[in-house]
């Protein structure tokens, strides 16, 4: 049996054709979202109705748990990246794994460019205080290309 904690969510905190992965630890409840939009298609020597395909819809939830911070002053970066996504429309180039990008393995999921589109704040009197957090697919040019949220695979070496 897989379990959810061992496929990882990564931020890149490098450019796009030499990323650095930084993996967010803080996470839970993670839910990837991917769907086809369809429309009718009624034509007269049929007598089925049809469905034309549409464009894919690709979304993120999960909880994030911050970072306490210090008396020596350290932060969350991970929800710094996250909170400025949300807070100024920072496109984030994100990857879910089906496993840690560790030396001498190749890992598959998806990437894409991802904004924070929810910031919900939690805390109850004896709990951490937690976010959650939404994520949607957004357009972002890299080298004059558009790219979409989809396959990747990542083969790391020894």
């Amino acid at each position: 049996m897989t379990v959810g904690k061992n496929y990882p969510v990564y931020i890149n905190d490098g450019t796009y054709s030499s990323p650095e992965w930084v993996r967010l630890c803080r996470i839970s409840e993670v839910s990837i979202s991917r769907s086809k939009s369809t429309n009718d298609v009624m034509l007269h020597c049929s007598a089925s109705k049809k469905k034309a395909i549409g464009y894919k819809e690709n979304s993120v939830t999960m909880k994030y748990t911050v970072k306490k911070t210090t008396a020596t002053g350290v932060t969350d970066t991970v929800f710094d990246m996250i909170s400025d996504s949300f807070e100024n429309d920072t496109v984030l180039d994100m990857a879910f794994m089906n496993g840690t990008l560790t030396a001498s393995t190749t890992r598959q999921g998806y990437r894409g460019p991802m904004i924070c589109t929810k910031l919900d704040r939690s805390q109850a009197d004896e709990e951490a205080v937690t976010y959650d957090l939404e994520f949607a697919e957004v357009e972002d040019e890299q080298s004059g290309n558009i790219w979409d949220f989809g396959p990747y695979q990542v083969v790391t070496g020894a």
